[in-house]
């Protein structure tokens, strides 16, 4: 993600919170819609599935300026999942896990939810060059949502825009996952 490569003082921008300009992202086809402060970009990232290689898992992200980033990645029946025989605490700590290792930040707070019924995490973590990621993952039925907003400095986190992100997030029963229904277990 960008902006975690940057020493966080070495420029007075990384230390001012980027203006946002929210738009509605609606994604029903994928069975949920957000708002996101930029135009998105689509793209698939690679997941390690249990063989060892990697699958492509579905995103959208955007740059409100170059060193900030709001993403949601999404995937039915993901390998971390399957990994972990769908129980949704150890899919979510493993995936977790791994959003961490791979943005190379370490877990810093965790708080255990719940959004529409289904379990949810979010969790902030933090690199060494002062770099800072705030998360929030929901396990939808068979779906797992990760959605993520990247700074470079906790100076340029502003919480009002992490909870905007976070809160504007609603499923689309609709479309999408068609086993989209609250877990019980």
């Amino acid at each position: 993600l960008p902006g975690f490569g940057v020493d966080a003082d070495s420029s007075a921008d990384q230390n001012t919170p980027a203006r946002m300009n929210w738009k509605k992202v609606d994604r029903s086809q994928d069975g949920f819609k957000v708002e996101m402060p930029a135009d998105i970009q689509e793209l698939q990232v690679p997941a390690y599935n249990e063989r060892g290689g990697t699958e492509p898992v579905e995103m959208i992200l955007c740059n409100p300026n170059a060193d900030t980033s709001f993403s949601v990645a999404w995937e039915d029946n993901p390998p971390v999942a399957r990994i972990n025989s769908h129980a949704p605490d150890r899919t979510m700590d493993m995936a977790r896990d791994d959003a961490l290792a791979r943005t190379q930040t370490i877990l810093i707070e965790e708080y255990r939810t719940n959004m529409g019924g289904f379990p949810a995490r979010d969790f902030v973590g933090r690199n060494v060059n002062g770099g800072i990621i705030s998360s929030r993952m929901i396990y939808a039925g068979q779906r797992l949502y990760l959605l993520s907003a990247a700074f470079p400095s906790s100076k340029a986190r502003r919480d009002k825009d992490v909870t905007r992100f976070f809160n504007s997030f609603s499923f689309d029963r609709t479309a999408g996952s068609s086993d989209a229904q609250p877990r019980n277990d």
